[in-house]
């Protein structure tokens, strides 16, 4: 998926290099002050054999009182309908990361599951992890671990085996935590404890592998072998500013993008379009 302007989408499948942009969308929108788009994501949805394109947008009424409108758009319907959901009891965090607050990476990030999960504050001010479910279209709120009361926060989150992943900062080493069970903060579980050098910035992400990259100061890679337990480096062509580097999760489809019943007979559960 490219996101092209706050209206404007465009699905390109690297597989077979067709594109497609999406239809505008026919939600009406409440009359406003401002509006600005807070989340676009994309997944695919295991209950229908769909996929699909979350939007939210933030706006202010007239009466300037601030609300969250959200819109779903399905690739087999080739449509946009509104989503009947209330968030305004929550804020959720930008998706633009500022060079001074290079740690703070809010993007979400989804699992095969068909999941989305991003980073927001609750309404006193507290961090959470809002979760959405796109085949029950289903929003939760869970807490996070106690842990973080105690240590730095990389404010990053990713998946690991479907599950979020939240990695904290400890003395020089980096404490990777799964969320077990959206909505319930007892779930939160530690899996590994992983020591760094000081070039180490910041965790991107997991490989299929369960090998987990590293961004370190001069914008290349690093990545941890779960087995051995060491720190490789993996050079990366040019120079990219750390704070840009991430990871994007791939699997090679042959579904066409034009969407239609098509999608159902040819869709293959373990294929996924470039996101």
């Amino acid at each position: 998926m490219i996101f092209m302007s706050m209206r404007v989408i465009c699905f390109w499948n690297p597989t077979t290099a067709e594109t497609k942009i999406l239809p505008q969308s026919n939600v009406p929108h409440p009359r406003h002050r401002s509006i600005s788009l807070k989340i676009v994501d994309f997944g695919f949805d295991t209950r229908t054999s769909d996929y699909k394109v979350l939007r939210i947008f933030k706006y202010s009424s007239l009466d300037y009182k601030w609300d969250y409108l959200a819109e779903i758009y399905s690739l087999r319907d080739d449509t946009w309908r509104k989503v009947d959901i209330t968030l305004n009891v929550l804020s959720f965090l930008s998706y633009k990361v500022p060079e001074y607050y290079p740690d703070n990476d809010y993007r979400g990030h989804t699992g095969a599951s068909g999941t989305f999960h991003w980073w927001a504050n609750d309404h006193s001010g507290k961090d959470v992890i809002v979760s959405f479910d796109l085949s029950n279209e289903v929003f939760k709120t869970t807490g996070l671990p106690d842990a973080v009361n105690s240590c730095h926060s990389f404010r990053t989150i990713f998946s690991i085996n479907d599950y979020v992943a939240l990695p904290l900062f400890v003395d020089y080493h980096v404490e990777l935590w799964a969320l077990l069970e959206y909505g319930v903060e007892k779930s939160w579980t530690k899996l590994f404890t992983i020591a760094f050098t000081l070039d180490t910035r910041r965790p991107l992400g997991f490989s299929k592998n369960g090998e987990l990259f590293f961004a370190d100061g001069d914008g290349q890679l690093l990545v941890w072998n779960p087995t051995t337990e060491a720190i490789g480096r993996i050079q990366v062509g040019g120079r990219v500013p750390w704070f840009s580097l991430q990871t994007v999760t791939y699997m090679e489809s042959h579904i066409p993008l034009k969407g239609g019943n098509k999608l159902e007979d040819e869709q293959n559960s373990g294929d996924a379009i470039q996101s």
